[in-house]
């Protein structure tokens, strides 16, 4: 008797509790060691009770699992939940555009503040309604960082709770000598605490098909990406981007003679399945046609199977009868018809591989999906731009390039989506936000489209009013960042009114 066919096996339910938990609160779910001592993944209901209590809950027992920690963790995320008691005011004046009275007609928004604080103001309002976040955060390079959350503890509290000074108050030395500041434990507990609750907060206001882009450095990638898992949840890592800050060795070389040239931005989803990325059109210099055939450009491609199933036979060499064997991605029936139509390529040696012969007009999907490795983006070039809009004066250091920034929004974000930039700077992720809407509504003209119905995007920038130390007449950043707005805005604008009049008078 079929027992599934009568509906006797019972569902299992509490692996269906875990996964509508997991959608909840994906930092609640970990690896633990079930009855039988097999690892398996269960709820860690620790963690749930901070999720759900208001005050800071002691781990009740030592359990062995599977999890990172640092001093004061809980509070900071206790933190987090705790409701801002601050409120936000509109600068009416200030902005560029407005309508009647308080109103405004670009959608965009710059906020002054400690973005902690604006996260908890903004989360009811946007919570499922940002598509895509990026930001640029601290690095932790042992430089001092913005940090004004109330609990941040006090050199001597961390070394009481780490154990870098013994009961009678002496420091704790490794080898006769004083623990390293930046080697410490408390070096990365401060920059965690500073960056967790932060995260944790942006979770809400991402859309179902919604991604977090965060840059980083080689100081706290491991540290933010064992983050990252646990509060949108391992499964849920899209991507870790590189990206090429130099293309060549320059200045004085290290001690060590290696010189990093590269960082990284983590992208998490808010929910995996939903996300599709655009990907990039193919190339045609990708392609070539050596033997000339009529059919036109081609390329190399294999045939393998690259899961774990595949259809397992031989493939005879007509010209020279070698047989070979593989697991591959067609039927036997498709690849005699492929060998039919001149579509296969034999290797040389005998213990090559069969290939395919792939037309550059034979893909039903005109993109393709791009790598990881996002190449090199002129940080110098983004120096440069920076300096023109401010006419020639350097106002600000190590901004983003303006062309990774709007490749990413390009990839994750459709025409009337919201940005969100919590770590604003010099307002790099408005810019490429306008400058994208702007080049969308230039190639509908030119495709007959109604410009009115692309380009669309907002952006929602977040800074704290850091002080500046340089010689402009900007007191801090968030001025540097509202004027690079209004700068860039009014360029744009009128790049595009005069590409807009030229292909306006071609048509006429």
């Amino acid at each position: 008797m079929d027992n599934n066919k009568l509906g006797m096996i019972s569902k299992d339910i509490v692996g269906e509790n875990i996964s509508k938990l997991r959608k909840i609160f994906p930092n609640v779910i970990s690896e633990g060691v079930d009855d039988n001592g097999e690892v398996s993944i269960g709820v860690d209901f620790d963690k749930l009770r901070i999720e759900l209590s208001k005050e800071v809950s002691l781990i009740e027992g030592e359990q062995e699992r599977y999890e990172m920690n640092w001093p004061r963790k809980r509070e900071h995320i206790r933190e987090a939940q705790k409701p801002s008691t601050n409120s936000l005011q509109p600068d009416i004046d200030g902005s560029v555009s407005k309508i009647g009275e308080g109103g405004f007609d670009s959608g965009n928004l710059y906020i002054e503040g400690d973005n902690m604080e604006v996260l908890k103001l903004m989360r009811d309002t946007y919570r499922g309604k940002i598509k895509m976040i990026y930001i640029d955060p601290p690095y932790n390079t042992g430089k001092d960082f913005i940090y004004k959350d109330n609990r941040r503890m006090s050199v001597g509290e961390y070394e009481e709770i780490s154990g870098e000074i013994d009961e009678e108050g002496n420091r704790v030395e490794e080898d006769g000598m004083v623990v390293n500041s930046r080697s410490n434990p408390r070096f990365h507990t401060d920059w965690l605490n500073f960056i967790y609750p932060r995260l944790w907060l942006s979770r809400d206001m991402l859309a179902e098909d919604g991604v977090i882009f965060v840059s980083i450095d080689d100081n706290e990638v491991h540290n933010l990406r064992k983050v990252c898992d646990e509060i949108f949840g391992d499964s849920n890592c899209l991507a870790s981007f590189v990206w090429q800050t130099k293309n060549a060795a320059r200045g004085v070389p290290p001690i060590t003679m290696v010189m990093s040239n590269h960082e990284y931005i983590l992208c998490y989803a808010k929910e995996k399945s939903n996300v599709k990325f655009k990907g990039i059109y193919r190339d045609q210099n990708d392609f070539d046609n050596k033997d000339n055939d009529p059919r036109g450009l081609w390329r190399s491609e294999s045939m393998k199977a690259t899961g774990s199933s595949g259809n397992v036979f031989e493939i005879v060499n007509p010209m020279t009868g070698i047989k070979y064997k593989q697991v591959w991605a067609f039927s036997q029936d498709k690849v005699l018809q492929m060998l039919q139509e001149d579509l296969l390529i034999f290797p040389d040696k005998i213990d090559g591989v069969v290939r395919q012969k792939k037309f550059f007009n034979s893909y039903i999907n005109d993109k393709k999906a791009f790598v990881s490795s996002l190449g090199w983006y002129s940080t110098e070039n983004s120096t440069k731009l920076l300096m023109d809009l401010f006419d020639g004066k350097k106002v600000f250091d190590f901004s983003k390039p303006i062309e990774l920034v709007k490749f990413l929004i390009n990839q994750a974000t459709a025409t009337n989506d919201i940005i969100l930039d919590f770590f604003s700077g010099s307002a790099t992720t408005a810019h490429a936000v306008m400058q994208l809407n702007a080049e969308e509504k230039l190639q509908a003209i030119k495709d007959g489209i109604d410009p009115s119905t692309v380009g669309n995007r907002k952006f929602v920038m977040v800074q704290v009013p850091e002080v500046v130390d340089n010689d402009s007449n900007y007191k801090t950043i968030c001025d540097i960042g509202k004027e690079r707005i209004r700068r860039a805005g009014k360029k744009i604008k009128e790049e595009y009114q005069q590409v807009v009049a030229k292909i306006l008078s071609k048509k006429e």
